[in-house]
């Protein structure tokens, strides 16, 4: 008898990750497998011949009752969205005894994911998937209960810093850069005065002047992102002295963007991962607090935290962190992720 994975996931972030196990399961495992997709994420499997069902943000409990007994599922695999609709299935799933694993996508607002949640996360049943040992710890001190989080590795920069996948050093687009935008509220940025992309702007003029090069800079906005008449204020007053400013709006694919640019520069998101298995320079703007977990990561990926007013600097500095050989970086993250689950 087939193993029944109901699988859902709302967020991009969340997406690649599950995606990347939903795809491994696919091709090496007997199972029957139904995907619940957010909007944003929905692409992720479009190619695998899946039938994606649309997964509402805003689930109640409710709707996910009738999911679940429309699914009827040995196993439910989540992501952890922003919104309730994963935490939903996981809180039916919770009253009836479903086997639930959750895979954690990055280092930060551990706690936060399960806002939505109707049990106490000091008891919770739902397997947690990790990417090392020092989110565990994190999340330990969150008061997540040990037995109940398994650290295996991040399945989606598995692939993405694979063998077959990693660049050690990308040369195209020397004179271009890629701004990755996210909603100052996603990245905990309150009550500034000035904007990070005016500051960002300023020291590219600077490095534009100290090279003799014009620059081109291109400002993608995240996919949950509207644009602000802030960020547009900014774009449509930048005098292009040095450095020419481009508005990406969301339609714009990363994966073409980054063949063009040489360096990328963004807040704390898995996009700067995926630039830094291109061969990219990139470097993390340092505006908010972050965990010494997320700064152990970034620095191991190649990524440079970094001050805005800082990059003219740390750009002129051409050895600075350049290493290579990530290949392997959360090597078996994906097979470990599997092997739990079918274990349970």
């Amino acid at each position: 008898m087939l193993l029944k994975i109901l699988v859902a996931y709302d967020d991009p972030g969340g997406g690649l990750a599950v995606s990347s196990v939903v795809r491994r399961i696919a091709e090496t495992r007997d199972a029957d497998l139904s995907v619940y997709s957010g909007k944003p994420s929905l692409k992720f499997l479009k190619d695998t011949g899946f039938n994606i069902n649309e997964l509402k943000s805003d689930l109640t409990f409710e709707e996910a009752s009738a999911i679940i007994e429309r699914e009827v599922p040995d196993i439910l695999l989540t992501a952890t969205g922003g919104g309730s609709g994963e935490q939903q299935l996981r809180n039916v799933a919770n009253d009836r005894g479903i086997n639930s694993f959750v895979i954690l996508d990055f280092w930060k607002h551990y706690a936060r994911r399960w806002m939505y949640a109707d049990y106490d996360i000091a008891n919770m049943k739902d397997v947690v998937f990790v990417m090392d040992e020092n989110a565990k710890i994190e999340m330990l001190s969150e008061g997540f209960p040990e037995n109940q989080i398994v650290v295996t590795g991040h399945p989606y920069l598995e692939q993405l810093f694979s063998e077959d996948n990693y660049v050690a050093n990308s040369r195209a687009g020397w004179n271009s850069c890629l701004f990755l935008s996210q909603p100052s509220d996603t990245i905990g940025l309150k009550d500034y005065k000035k904007h990070p992309v005016s500051d960002l702007i300023k020291e590219l003029k600077k490095h534009s002047k100290s090279v003799g090069k014009e620059l081109l800079l291109y400002v993608k906005l995240h996919p949950l992102e509207t644009l602000s008449e802030e960020l547009l204020k900014i774009v449509v007053d930048s005098d292009e002295i040095g450095v020419r400013v481009f508005l990406m709006g969301a339609e714009y694919h990363l994966n073409d963007l980054l063949k063009n640019c040489r360096t990328v520069i963004g807040y704390n998101s898995v996009a700067l991962f995926e630039a830094a298995s291109r061969g990219k320079r990139v470097f993390s703007l340092d505006i908010v607090p972050m965990n010494d977990s997320l700064k152990n990561a970034m620095t191991g990926a190649g990524i440079e935290i970094v001050r805005p007013r800082k990059i003219a600097e740390r750009l002129a500095d051409k050895k600075a962190n350049r290493k290579s050989g990530y290949q392997g970086l959360y090597s078996g993250a994906t097979e470990n992720c599997i092997n739990r689950m079918f274990s349970a």
